[in-house]
């Protein structure tokens, strides 16, 4: 008997075109409402070349990004924008425009957003009668068909795989009209004390000046004193930032996902420039304090900066201890009450070092520590003052830097002794290492905390975790006498951050092998070392005089040494752990672990060493 066709009611064709119209609606409602992002009236056009593109997953939808150089008030930007359009290539010059007030804001011109929803009207009209001429004419074949004697069984499955074959036309057409106008209307865009250098009375608001560095252009004449304006006053210590821009530098060498822990401004800041700026008793006026992860109010709020650009790798923010740093958006909006506040000069130097053009306007555009809108992108402050949330990318080489520290005027920071006049507790200088992660400078002084003084010789432990490495590299038994670590100490360690005589003022040391009380894992037999590291009951004997809390240096820190986000990072002990494959450890927290980790992962390494006072004739 032949099949009678199924036509759709009038109801059903209209709840059908109603569903459609309200799934583009919302897709429609969510794309313009991301295009009014950039004030109509600040927009800025202007043309842009195209530099590199770029391919990344967003949920499940592969995205395209267009990386732009463009000019604004004649100074080289370099952006991102997701509005990528078909057969953009690299090297092809765009129309662009950017936000006036936040420059790094950019988008490539398409159709405007305001015909979106003509257009997509259109697109769903035509989608419909193509829709409707479909069902019509197979309507029309099925009438036809419909005469012809079929089984039950058979008529079924031939109208199940007409529906599925149905459905599957719809689901075409809407995603063909979403994509054209997607495509027509673009995507989202992207030692010495406060009173010798008249400190005591400063208060919040004064100027005061510390250090020196070049400010006037001449390096004929020598570095100018440096003038600082302080923000706060806490424990008889001074948080200042300089009064003007002392020099342009991009916030990292490489544009990569990176945070201030990691990037390379960190480094030149803790190490060039406090070199450069400070003698060796201010410096010990300039305490290591811990900057906090910095986030983004706007765009971070859960302390993570949001990673999208290529394969680069994602960025979980965490704070860090440095001696100089920047300020956070935080700190901008707190001390800085106003955008007029903000405004920051550069100084003549500082001016031919971000190639800035010469015009009546000297104010600067500099860096926050604090992320961007991506995890490639930093915070600034605006040549106008105003925070910019949204940030730069971090390889921008104009942006100013303007460091922040803190002076401690109680002159009870001590700055390091000669080693024969060294009592325990002081700290001591000997032997370098690279510490500030930057392989173009030497080699950093070591700093020594004494633990122990004989007549002629003092017990010293690093200061800083200097390394970060297994204890031993197979994942076997293993004691102190036959780990890696040992002889990665006494070895290419040794070589290393010593000359040849500081080697000879390095004494070799009975090691004795402490058993875990805990545990009563094997520790194996003594050894004979110049480099080793302490074991539990040393640990513990030691923890009144030096800090257990130890903080990696910038060096240590790239390689992986941390704890979760308080700077702070756990380090090896010599002794057995739990079992024979592992080895204790003392926490961040400065606490020994006797259980310990397995000896295959890293840790971070803090040497300990014997030296003598005298030159040791080794002959």
């Amino acid at each position: 008997m032949g099949r009678i066709p199924q036509r759709e009611t009038p109801g059903e064709i209209v709840k059908s075109i109603l569903t459609f119209s309200a799934i583009i609606g919302v897709l429609l409602f969510f794309i313009i409402r991301d295009r009014t992002e950039i004030p109509r009236e600040d927009r800025v056009f202007t043309s842009a070349v195209v530099t590199d593109r770029a391919s990344y997953l967003n949920g499940r939808l592969l995205r395209d990004e267009v990386y732009v150089r463009y000019t604004v008030d004649g100074m080289e930007f370099e952006s991102i924008t997701d509005d990528y359009h078909f057969g953009m290539r690299t090297g092809d010059t765009v129309k662009i425009y950017y936000d006036r007030n936040h420059p790094f804001h950019v988008r490539v011109r398409g159709i405007p957003a305001h015909l979106a929803w003509p257009l997509a009207v259109v697109l769903f009209l035509g989608c419909i009668v193509l829709l409707e001429c479909r069902r019509l004419a197979k309507r029309i074949k099925e009438e036809r068909e419909s005469s012809k004697p079929k089984s039950p069984a058979q008529g079924a499955g031939i109208s199940k795989r007409k529906r599925e074959k149905r459905a599957y036309e719809k689901n075409i057409c809407f995603f063909l009209a979403l994509d054209l106008v997607l495509s027509l209307s673009g995507t989202a865009f992207a030692a010495g004390s406060g009173e010798e250098h008249g400190l005591t009375s400063a208060e919040v608001g004064d100027i005061i000046t510390f250090g020196r560095y070049e400010q006037d252009n001449d390096l004929s004449n020598g570095p100018e004193p440096v003038e600082w304006l302080v923000l706060g006053e806490e424990h008889g210590r001074l948080l200042v930032t300089s009064l003007y821009a002392l020099d342009c530098r991009p916030f990292h060498t490489e544009w990569e996902n990176i945070s201030w822990n990691l990037c390379s401004l960190r480094a030149w800041l803790n190490g060039e420039f406090l070199t450069a700026a400070f003698t060796e008793d201010e410096q010990a006026m300039i305490p290591t304090v811990f900057a906090d992860e910095a986030r983004n109010p706007l765009y971070n709020e859960t302390g993570t900066a949001e990673s999208r650009n290529r394969d680069r790798k994602y960025i979980y923010l965490s704070g860090s201890w440095s001696k100089v740093f920047l300020l956070s958006i935080e700190d901008a909006e707190k001390y800085f009450p106003s955008d007029e506040g903000r405004r920051c000069e550069l100084t003549a130097y500082a001016k031919t070092q971000g190639n800035y053009p010469d015009s009546g306007n000297n104010s600067c555009w500099w860096w926050l520590r604090s992320p961007g809108r991506y995890a490639d992108f930093t915070a600034l402050v605006g040549r106008e003052g105003a925070a910019d949330m949204y940030g730069g990318a971090v390889t921008t080489a104009f942006a100013a830097v303007r460091p922040a520290m803190w002076i401690d005027l109680s002159g009870k920071t001590k700055k390091p002794v000669e080693a024969t006049r060294a009592q325990v507790g002081d700290t001591v200088l000997f032997g370098s290492y690279e510490q500030d992660n930057d392989e173009r400078t030497d080699n950093e002084p070591i700093e020594w905390q004494v633990l122990e003084r004989e007549e002629d010789r003092i017990l010293v432990i690093s200061r800083y975790a200097l390394e970060y490495q297994p204890y031993n590299t197979e994942d076997t038994s293993v004691t102190w006498e036959s780990c890696t670590l040992r002889a990665w100490l006494n070895g290419q360690f040794l070589q290393a951050a010593f000359t040849e005589e500081e080697q000879t003022r390095i004494l070799t040391a009975e090691v004795i092998a402490h058993e875990n009380d805990e545990f009563h894992t094997d520790p194996g037999r003594d050894t004979e070392d110049r480099v080793f590291l302490l074991s539990i009951p040393e640990a513990e004997k030691y923890s009144s005089i030096f800090q257990a809390k130890c903080i990696p240096t910038i060096y240590t820190e790239a390689r992986g040494a941390q704890y979760l986000r308080t700077g702070l990072c756990t380090w090896w002990l010599r002794s057995p752990g739990l079992n024979s494959k592992s080895a204790a450890e003392v926490y961040a927290s400065g606490s020994v672990d006797t259980v310990g980790k397995s000896g295959i992962y890293a840790d971070s390494v803090r040497p300990v060493l014997w030296i003598a006072l005298d030159p040791v004739d080794r002959s």
